[in-house]
């Protein structure tokens, strides 16, 4: 993965839910539970039910026959056009050559023996030159060229990169300068910008209010499911975290960090500070992943619901797929450990919380479907 700003950075690591703490975890889990929030064992029921109601942690509320709106308003679309014009803005275009601390918008295509790489590739990009947003090689070479060349810049990737397909290569940038930022410009709802910003999806000023309308309404459809266990975990009254859950999803998230502090380079407490957290951040996420499954988990026991293997195994597979993972020559064994590498918890855990979701989900009152 190219080095992206921490924007993009942060991104990522919200996506795959990771946390980071000190690299003293012993410290750190001692003060995690010191707070007076936590009681109960270490020990954890994983994948299957168990009632946090009857043990006085939690109080569950409304689960069922949620109340579920996928329809869009004509204020919803002014909105999101207004949020597009104000974060889509653009810049006058420089020529010449830039210098340090210029920001430039580049196209790069990437090459490994001759075949160009879509995930390491990319077009209208801005990087600003000597930050090494992307890589150092990129800075060197922005440096010497003129706004409209194009160069071919070598990288070389460490063996023990976590992508096989560039580990202990060396990959081929083409690297195109189109121009250096000056002023930024707000975006104007043109036919040329609907069309960049849609992908050629829609390609008229005139229909970008529809085009947004249809968009907001498949997320709203795709994202039913998570809106209603959202609402389900909105509606639990927590009275205490239990000790092992909040210390297991807090031993995950650690990996997470630690795993991807490795791949970039740099350390847990660097990132700490690059994205201004502190350990309260961190076991404010760690308390939020052990209520999703404490609640996950008292709703099954209260609703006699077991996750049998077929399920288990269908709803893994799905996950694994839905997250760009290749899944054809792998054995469920194998999809199980790549679930355990990239999320750093057990499977089994993760999808019996997607198991109550659906049920959640299946029970919701849905309206304003087309």
């Amino acid at each position: 993965m190219s080095g992206n700003n921490a924007s993009k950075k942060k991104s990522m690591y919200k996506k795959t839910r990771a946390i980071i703490i000190s690299a003293t975890a012993g410290a750190a889990v001692l003060s995690l539970c010191a707070c007076g929030k936590y009681k109960g064992g270490k020990d954890v029921t994983v994948g299957a039910a168990y009632n946090y109601e009857e043990g006085g942690y939690i109080t569950l509320g409304d689960y069922k026959g949620l109340d579920i709106n996928v329809e869009v308003t004509d204020d919803d679309v002014a909105a999101e056009v207004e949020t597009i014009l104000e974060t889509e803005e653009t810049y006058e275009q420089k020529l010449g050559q830039p210098v340090d601390g210029d920001s430039v918008n580049i196209d790069y295509t990437a090459y490994v023996d001759g075949q160009a790489i879509e995930d390491y590739s990319d077009k209208d990009d801005i990087l600003t030159v000597g930050e090494e947003d992307y890589y150092a090689e990129f800075d060197s070479a922005l440096l010497l060229m003129t706004t409209g060349e194009t160069k071919n810049v070598d990288i070389s990737f460490p063996a023990d990169y976590d992508d096989e397909l560039v580990a202990g290569k060396t990959v081929n940038f083409e690297l195109k300068l189109n121009y250096i930022c000056g002023n930024a410009l707000p975006a104007q709802l043109t036919d040329e910008f609907v069309t960049s910003y849609s992908e050629g999806e829609c390609t008229s000023a005139a229909e970008f209010n529809e085009y947004i309308r249809n968009s907001l309404y498949q997320d709203n459809v795709d994202g039913i499911a998570e809106t209603a266990w959202q609402t389900a975990i909105e509606n639990v009254a927590v009275k205490d975290y239990h000790r092992g859950e909040v210390e297991t999803a807090f031993e995950e998230e650690k990996n997470n960090y630690k795993n991807i502090s490795e791949v970039i380079g740099t350390t847990y407490d660097d990132i700490l500070e690059q994205f201004d957290m502190t350990e309260d951040d961190v076991e404010e996420i760690a308390e939020e992943v052990a209520l999703e499954r404490m609640t996950a988990k008292t709703i099954a026991a209260k609703e006699n619901l077991v996750m049998d293997d077929e399920s288990y195994r269908n709803l893994l597979t799905e996950f694994m797929q839905d997250d760009d993972t290749d899944l054809s020559s792998m054995s469920f064994e194998e999809i199980e450990e790549s679930y355990r590498e990239t999320y750093s918890g057990e499977p089994k855990e993760g999808m019996f919380v997607e198991y109550v979701k659906k049920y959640v989900s299946d029970n919701a009152n849905v309206t304003g479907m087309k």
